[in-house]
């Protein structure tokens, strides 16, 4: 039987390079924190806008995204730009992404590079360029240098099980709630001094309950080990401070650990405060530890490191993905690919309306995803009527 025609038909691409008058420094080091992504997968993440005006034909919309983005190179140098048109750009829509070496930086730096590209679209000029100062602690010479003479040790071709991939947005008000009732629960736990000065965040509170929803969506033993895991920035955490447009890798994740049973025992706010704890120890001098323990024993990250019993938590809804204006308006929705997905990783957006609403893209193997849009803790929380979950679930 022939195969069906793909959806998407690529119809031209497009190599884009930097001004030929460009010129930057001939050399940039990666730090231990760049070096440690060498096995990860590219950041895939994009935008689509819709009701473009039809005084906008395509060929004029791709000059200008091309001229932009070579300008844009200019000043992202450590970047090599692509653009590929498909044959269904049709009804005033586009779907604009990037893929990002992880190398080359985290999600800080590919917001800002998109926003860098965006502005200067719509303004031929960029406010705020990125620092390529890579940082390193005192005594730390480059090059980062592997323990290993050949790459098998590091490189990692990872194939994820099937999954259930699925978007869940949560409003401002419901995660108020959650706040709310997580800080609530801890004032009221012990009524010691050193217990009520604990603050928990909104984000703290959201990624609590979606770790007990996993875990009761697994049907773990009461004896059973997780951990939660938070991607976190470095930047405005080390003393003296990194640019908030430092361009690179500046991150690690902070774990929080809990049984099953003492998990499911104690509450939201328990939970949460874990993962407080695990946040608030994340100093200045905490990172300067982990990079002395890299030099120790230099690795690099793999897929199959992240424990299948574990929830992992990536991207941010702080990022301005929606602040991303190219002179169309605002985006309809962000997206991502395939890429760095496993059974427990949660992503998360900022939700389109603002006001502190959040979006989480969770995927699950099939048969705890199922468990998981009955969870009556994520069915509170989750601002869609619950009827529409399960819709179209195989």
């Amino acid at each position: 039987m022939p195969s069906s025609a793909p959806m998407v038909e690529i119809i031209s691409k497009h190599t884009v390079k930097p001004p030929t008058n460009s010129s930057h420094p001939p050399l940039c080091h990666l730090t231990p924190w760049d070096v440690a992504m060498l096995c990860p997968h590219y950041i895939q993440k994009g935008l689509l806008f819709t009701n473009l005006p039809p005084s906008l034909p395509i060929h004029h919309l791709l000059t200008t995204l091309k001229a932009s983005l070579s300008i844009t190179l200019q000043h992202f140098y450590p970047l090599a730009g692509r653009l590929a048109t498909p044959n269904h750009l049709t009804g005033g829509d586009i779907f604009i992404a990037c893929c990002f070496n992880h190398v080359v930086g985290d999600g800080t730096s590919y917001w800002n590079f998109f926003n860098a590209w965006a502005e200067i679209t719509r303004t031929n000029s960029l406010s705020l360029p990125p620092v390529h100062a890579r940082w390193f602690i005192d005594g730390e010479n480059p090059p980062v240098k592997l323990p290993f003479s050949d790459s098998s040790p590091f490189v990692e071709r990872f194939s994820p099980p099937a999954l259930r991939q699925r978007f869940f947005h949560f409003s401002a008000e419901s995660i108020a709630k959650l706040k709310k009732k997580a800080n609530e629960e801890i004032r009221t736990e012990e009524n010691d001094r050193k217990q009520s000065q604990i603050v928990i965040s909104s984000f703290q509170a959201l990624c609590a309950m979606i770790w007990r929803a996993i875990s009761r969506a697994r049907r773990f033993p009461a004896e059973q080990l997780t951990t939660c895991r938070l991607a976190i920035q470095n930047r405005g955490r080390l003393r003296p401070p990194q640019s908030p447009e430092y361009f690179g890798n500046s991150i690690y994740a902070v774990e929080a650990t809990a049984a099953a049973g003492e998990l499911e025992a104690n509450g939201l706010g328990w939970a949460a405060r874990e993962l407080n704890g695990a946040v608030n120890g994340h100093t200045d001098e905490a990172i300067r530890g982990k990079l002395r323990e890299y030099h120790a024993a230099p690795m690099v990250y793999k897929m199959t490191m992240f424990d299948p019993k574990s929830v992992m938590v990536g991207s941010s809804p702080r990022f301005d993905m929606y602040g991303c204006d190219f002179g169309w308006g605002k985006g309809a929705a962000v997206r991502c690919g395939p890429a760095n997905k496993f059974d427990g990783k949660v992503s998360a957006f900022p939700g389109r309306e603002g006001d502190g609403s959040v979006d989480l893209e969770i995927c699950l193997l099939p048969q705890f995803m199922a468990d998981f849009l009955l969870d009556p803790e994520f069915l509170e929380a989750v601002s869609p009527p619950p009827q529409s979950l399960t819709k179209g679930l195989k």
